[in-house]
């Protein structure tokens, strides 16, 4: 742990022993949950702490602190909207203040601005479409009207986007007329008038992403070691996790896609010192007014931006959507043949610019299609799969889908996507022996070549091999896997784990040490720690330093 984490995490054990001793329900969430999942430790780049509470959690919470059942430790806070003028905030913070970490959106209230856990609200859902659209409706015009600082709800379409500014303003008016907190509390009844035993899935108050997940998932909890000492998580964190973040949850990213806050941080010196060389000259209610004034006219050209941002997108898809195609065609019989030949990574090099103009953020954002043959997405398609990269495969068959019906021959690969799909969630979500069986014996048999089945096949008998024999077989089968695909490093783990077991101590020291450096599998990693002593982890913390 760097100095920052160790200071979230003495919050946390504090945040703990009190909802322990008030028999208070929380579970451990976003990148914290992550790390705690994969790796029993902080992400190392993570510079803040999530934690989900219900609701009714949340206000014995609140509740208890309010009547003094429970005293907070000294230099603590419990902040939130209604017990602090200005914060503009749906997501409560425990706050240490003889520290520093100030967001330019929490300046002007000037006081949650130390280090601090976030409390992630969660509101049980209806389980009718109709009422769920409208609960979603409800909850985006919340989160618009808390906060005057900036556009929350700005991954809504276009359309949408235009209808959600339509109302803003009329109940922004009534706001004005009568007051905001009036139309707020109006909303939050609404939104909190689903009885959680009855609702299926359970929302996050929150807007700028609107995260739904399965109720059951949450459960009574269970204990995970995070950093040595147990906290509660859900009961089935995994499928949480896939909710939250993808079917590649169990993936560390790359330096670059690491996400880190953009705040002034200070361990040493309390935020006052910092708030109190501006707070005394800012007229707080006159500079509200500005942003809110600011906001409403931001609302207004959001969507002009928006559709020039957009023009100017497909403006560039027309000048260069018919040289991609047309490259690609050209060069298909040398993607057969790098693709028979499993060189994959050249197909890849082939694919660059389609796949670049394609999963530019902003070609996805508004839907800009590249139109490529049914014969060159087949390629990418299963270039992807065969790189055990099935959740990537599916990306751009949604892009494809969106935009025209699938043929039979594309059809027949998002069976296989969701077969391996299917063998993920049996292993990582439920570590379900069972499942796995009948995947495998239902798997057709040109799909038993593929990376995904060899996979299954090892994780299936590495939970089963007991004897020396046993080991012995699964060895010879990760050898041979290992031949097929020897740069994936998830294959060469259940090798090197098959050595160890067979007393091979040395050569599993060494082909965990190749294995952990040929994937960013946080499971594996974690895997390699707790049988030669290997800490693949820590190579990423160094990169922060």
């Amino acid at each position: 742990m760097n100095t920052i984490q160790k200071n979230l995490y003495q919050l946390l054990c504090e945040i703990d022993e009190l909802c322990k001793s008030q028999d208070i329900q929380y579970f451990l969430a976003g990148g914290t949950a992550l790390g705690v999942v994969r790796n029993h430790r902080f992400l190392p780049w993570d510079d803040d702490m999530d934690l989900y509470i219900t609701r009714d959690n949340w206000a014995k919470l609140r509740d208890a602190v309010e009547s003094g059942k429970v005293e907070l430790p000294p230099n603590r806070e419990l902040v939130y909207a209604e017990n602090t003028p200005y914060y503009s905030n749906p997501i409560p913070r425990y706050v240490d203040t003889s520290t520093t970490a100030i967001y330019s959106s929490q300046m002007l209230p000037g006081r949650a601005c130390g280090q601090h856990v976030e409390f992630l609200i969660m509101d049980p859902m209806p389980n009718e479409e109709q009422e769920k659209a409208e609960f979603l409706k409800n909850l985006r015009m919340y989160t618009e009207l808390i906060s005057p600082y900036f556009v929350v709800n700005k991954s809504l379409s276009i359309e949408d986007f235009r209808e959600h500014a339509k109302e803003y303003k009329k109940l922004y008016a009534v706001a004005e007329k009568e007051s905001l907190n009036a139309v707020l509390k109006d909303l939050d009844a609404k939104l909190h008038s689903c009885v959680e035993s009855e609702s299926k899935e359970m929302c996050m108050r929150w807007g700028i992403q609107t995260l739904i997940y399965q109720h059951a998932d949450f459960g009574k909890s269970r204990p995970e070691l995070f950093e040595g000492r147990m906290f509660p998580v859900g009961e089935h964190a995994e499928g949480i996790l896939r909710d939250a973040y993808g079917d590649s949850w169990m993936y560390v990213p790359e330096v670059e896609d690491q996400v880190v806050h953009n705040a002034l941080q200070d361990i040493e010196i309390p935020y006052e010192e910092y708030t109190k060389r501006y707070q005394p000259y800012v007229d707080k209610e006159k500079m509200l007014q500005s942003y809110r004034k600011n906001k409403n006219n931001s609302l207004s050209v959001f969507c002009l931006r928006r559709e020039r941002e957009k023009l100017a997108v497909e403006a560039q898809a027309l000048i260069i959507r018919d040289t991609i195609k047309n490259e690609l065609e050209e060069k298909l019989d040398d993607i057969r043949d790098n693709y028979n030949a499993k060189a994959y990574g050249a197909v890849r090099n082939i694919y660059r610019d389609y796949t670049q103009n394609q999963m530019n953020q902003y070609a996805r954002k508004y839907n800009v299609y590249y139109n490529i043959s049914d014969e060159c997405m087949y390629y990418i398609l299963m270039t992807a799969i065969q790189q055990g990269r099935y959740f990537e495969a599916q990306k751009y068959l949604n892009i494809r889908k969106q935009n025209e019906p699938l043929s039979e021959k594309l059809l027949e690969v998002q069976e296989l996507i969701d077969y391996c799909r299917d063998l993920s969630i049996a292993i990582y979500d439920y570590d379900d022996v069972d499942r796995i069986k009948e995947l495998l014996r239902e798997a057709k048999s040109e799909w038993k070549e593929l990376l995904d089945y060899g996979r299954a096949e090892l994780w299936l008998n590495d939970r089963l091999a007991e004897s020396e024999l046993d080991w012995q077989q699964q060895k010879t089968r990760a050898e041979k896997w290992n031949q097929i695909y020897p740069e994936d490093g998830e294959v060469m783990a259940y090798l090197a784990e098959s050595e160890l077991k067979l007393g091979e101590k040395e050569k599993a020291e060494d082909l965990y040490n190749r294995a952990i450096h040929l994937t960013r599998n946080g499971i594996i990693w974690e895997k390699a720690k707790e049988s030669v002593g290997l800490e693949r982890i820590e190579e990423e913390y160094d990169l922060r330093k």
